[in-house]
C-alpha cells in the first residue's frame, strides 16, 4: 500500500514538473506540429551539446504556397523581452532569406508561458523587430507586451493546439498585426 502511495506521489510530481516546465524546445515542437496540420513544416534539430555549431533559425514551413521561417523565444510570465535574446546570426539569417526570396516571411515567435494556465504566442515580423533595433530600441517592455495582448495580436494556447491558419492568413494578407 505504501509503495502504491509513493508511486502515485512520484507520478504527481512528474506531472507537476511537466506542466510547470516549458522551454523553447517544447515550444518549437508545439509550433512545428501545428504548422504541419496546415501544410509542410520542419523544425531544425538542436545541435549536439559539446559539438558546437549554430542553427540559422528554429524552423520553416510552407502554407498556401508561402514560405515561413521562424526563430522562437520564450518568456516565463509577462516581463520585458530583450532583443539581445535574438542572436545576431539568427536575425541575420532571417534577413538574408528575405533578400534572396522576397515572398518569404521571416518571423520571430515569442511565447509567454503562464504555468498551469496557458501560453500566449506573438508573431513578430523580423522587419518590425529589425526596424526597432535600428532605431535604438533594446526591448519590449512588459507593458508593451501586455498592450499587444490587449489588442488581441496573439494566440492563447491552452492544449498545444492553435489556429495556425488564422494567423498565417493575416500575415500573408499583410494585415497590420502590430
Amino acid at each position: 500500500m505504501l509503495t502504491l502511495f509513493l508511486f502515485c506521489v512520484f507520478k504527481v510530481i512528474l506531472i507537476y514538473k511537466e506542466l510547470y516546465e516549458m522551454n523553447e524546445k517544447k515550444l518549437n515542437t508545439i509550433i512545428n506540429n501545428n504548422f504541419k496540420h496546415i501544410g509542410f513544416s520542419y523544425k531544425i534539430p538542436d545541435p549536439m551539446q559539446g559539438v558546437g555549431g549554430q542553427r540559422p533559425f528554429d524552423g520553416f514551413s510552407v502554407f498556401n504556397n508561402k514560405s515561413f521561417y521562424w526563430e522562437t523565444k520564450l518568456l516565463k510570465g509577462y516581463q520585458a523581452f530583450s532583443f539581445k535574446k535574438i542572436e545576431e546570426h539568427q536575425l541575420l539569417n532571417l534577413l538574408i532569406i528575405k533578400q534572396k526570396n522576397q515572398s518569404a516571411i521571416s518571423l520571430i515567435l515569442l511565447g509567454v508561458f503562464m504555468p498551469y494556465k496557458y501560453f500566449d504566442l506573438f508573431f513578430f515580423d523580423k522587419d518590425f523587430i529589425h526596424k526597432l533595433i535600428l532605431e535604438g530600441k533594446k526591448s519590449f517592455l512588459k507593458k508593451e507586451l501586455l498592450s499587444f495582448k490587449e489588442r488581441n495580436t496573439h494566440l492563447s494556447i491552452k492544449k498545444e493546439r492553435f489556429n495556425t491558419a488564422m494567423i498565417m492568413e493575416k500575415i500573408i494578407s499583410n494585415e497590420k498585426i502590430y
